[in-house]
């Protein structure tokens, strides 16, 4: 996936996801699209530190996630966490990236096609729920929860 650029010749504009994609692949594709959306644009904008801060930090909040989402309450709404990990990887991009008029205006970078931002999510929705699922149905199987 990391292979994103309008064209392969020299002088091509490099894609990069608009603060609204990363906002929308993170809701949509989850926690790996969210870490995976800010780490391409930090990489094509030349930003090693924050590529590197960003896997790190991608990757410690997602072992906290499953860490934490098995032994949440039943009534704890649905929608808090994907909510918050959604805004604060926007946030991100929008503070830290470059805005879809600065994309649009630069002749360097271009934006992300929409079935790039589609292929992002579907891939890293599966490889969560590949990931995910038999993490927790081991936890299950081990009796550490209850699946009901």
């Amino acid at each position: 996936m990391d292979s994103v650029s309008t064209a392969n010749t020299p002088g091509s504009r490099l894609a990069i996801y608009t603060p609204f994609q990363v906002r929308l692949a993170s809701f949509i594709g989850g926690p790996f699209a969210a870490v995976y959306t800010l780490h391409h644009n930090f990489k094509r904008l030349g930003k090693l530190r924050e590529t590197r801060l960003t896997r790190y930090w991608g990757g410690g909040f997602i072992i906290a996630l499953f860490a934490v989402i098995p032994f949440l309450p039943d009534k704890f709404p649905n929608t808090v966490i994907p909510l918050g990990y959604t805004l604060a990887a926007g946030s991100i991009a929008a503070s830290r990236q470059l805005s879809k008029e600065a994309i649009l205006g630069s002749g360097k970078y271009a934006r992300c096609s929409g079935w790039n931002v589609a292929v992002v999510c579907l891939v890293a929705l599966v490889g969560f729920c590949a990931i995910f699922g038999p993490f927790l149905f081991a936890l299950d199987y081990l009796g550490v929860v209850d699946l009901g």
